[in-house]
């Protein structure tokens, strides 16, 4: 084998290696953000336990706190406000938003 061909091989070879290294650490980012953390938004709404009271019923955000503890997810955020309700009965209601978030798998 000539010289030329054994360097051009070995440039070759050298090539392929360092491609093949690049492939891999591509799939191990691919993997890593495949296995990234995964988030849950919900909507709550919490009514008046008794109208006109400024009593809160956290029944419903405390089930779904409780839902999402058991999936493996936990509570980074919860944000509310206050929709004023016009009908029949009355009472307003506090809307939450809450965030839950859980390591891939």
């Amino acid at each position: 084998m000539t010289l030329l061909k054994k360097l051009n091989k070995k440039i070759t070879e050298k090539r392929n290696r360092k491609m093949e290294e690049k492939k891999e650490q591509q799939e191990a980012q691919i993997r890593k953000l495949q296995e990234g953390k995964r988030y849950i938004v919900l909507q709550i709404m919490l009514r008046e336990a008794l109208v006109g009271t400024g009593a809160w019923n956290t029944f419903e955000l405390e089930n779904a706190i409780n839902e999402q503890a058991n999936r493996g997810f936990r509570l980074v955020n919860v944000t509310t406000t206050v929709v004023h309700s016009r009908g029949i009965f009355g009472g307003d209601r506090i809307q939450a938003i809450a965030t839950f978030e859980k390591e891939g798998e």
